[in-house]
């Protein structure tokens, strides 16, 4: 009797959609920068500027927990509208609001480019409110909600609502921003909401405009250490000493874990979160291998 193996298919199904959304969202996009990378570490922006090659060294367990999230994303954005919102770009929110639900946002000044959560609209009182959804685990929950005190909190969230509202700003002028986080807790599925202040727009657009300097002043290095290890790599075959050739390259302008955010946060540092884990030469990575 032939028995499915329903983990390997499920894996498939997950990288399939992965895929489906990459080339839904990024495809033909490769230029901007990623809002969902707002008070990330810069390296990660220079490299995709660069067109560094990305390797997805993440586990299936990592995907399937991923994956969660974004089926919790899914279903919450589906009770807001009941009708068909994967098929429309706006629909009516409450009380007549206009409701936007994964709407593109770009911010041409800094090459930005995402798509926010959720905003409600309401145009006869020229408010709009932007929600975040954030699915965590106890660990996470505890800093935020409960009796612990995180001493040093990374502020990616903020920064990430607040660019969205940063686009939607410019899309309706005039208009009040109201942001809100809401997240989902995982182990037990509590659901509580956080109130996000307004000065984290200009946190945000300070945050992005260092970004844009850093790249600016580095890029086309980067691109240059890029084709000098390629071409060790086809010279050779040695990709492995053309990776630390690159990497000895990175450091000659960059100081892992200084003050220009490399990384940001810690957990940044991980193959599930950056792609970048082979070639980057943060003190950090060295350190998780051990």
């Amino acid at each position: 009797m032939n028995i499915i193996d329903i983990i390997e298919r499920y894996d498939k199904y997950i990288a399939n959609q992965n895929e489906i959304n990459r080339q839904k969202r990024y495809a033909g996009n490769e230029n901007w920068l990623q809002a969902s990378g707002a008070g990330g570490c810069f390296l990660k922006h220079l490299f995709a500027q660069a067109g560094i090659e990305k390797v997805d060294l993440s586990l299936p367990i990592n995907r399937r927990l991923m994956r969660l999230g974004t089926i919790v994303h899914g279903d919450i954005q589906a009770s807001l509208d009941p009708t068909e919102w994967k098929n429309a770009t706006k629909s009516v929110g409450y009380d007549g609001n206009e409701l936007l639900i994964e709407h593109e946002i770009t911010l041409p000044m800094f090459n930005v480019r995402g798509h926010l959560d959720i905003a409600d609209i309401n145009h006869k009182e020229k408010i709009i409110t932007v929600l975040d959804i954030k699915t965590t685990a106890s660990y996470k929950w505890s800093f935020i909600f409960g009796r612990s005190v995180d001493a040093k909190p990374s502020m990616m969230y903020q920064l990430q609502i607040a660019t969205y509202a940063m686009g939607l700003a410019q899309q309706f002028p005039g208009y009040e921003i109201m942001m809100w986080l809401d997240y989902y807790k995982k182990d037990n599925s509590d659901f509580r909401e956080k109130p996000v202040g307004t000065d984290n727009l200009m946190h945000a657009a300070t945050y992005w405009g260092e970004v844009n300097e850093f790249i600016e002043a580095n890029v086309e290095t980067v691109k240059q250490l890029d084709k000098i290890a390629e071409l060790k790599t086809t010279e050779d075959g040695n990709s492995i000493m053309a990776r630390e050739n690159f990497k000895s390259g990175i450091k000659q302008f960059c100081n892992p874990g200084n003050q220009l955010s490399i990384p940001c946060s810690s957990f940044e540092c991980n193959p599930l979160y950056c792609d970048y884990t082979l070639i980057c030469p943060s003190l950090l990575h060295s350190s998780k291998k051990k």
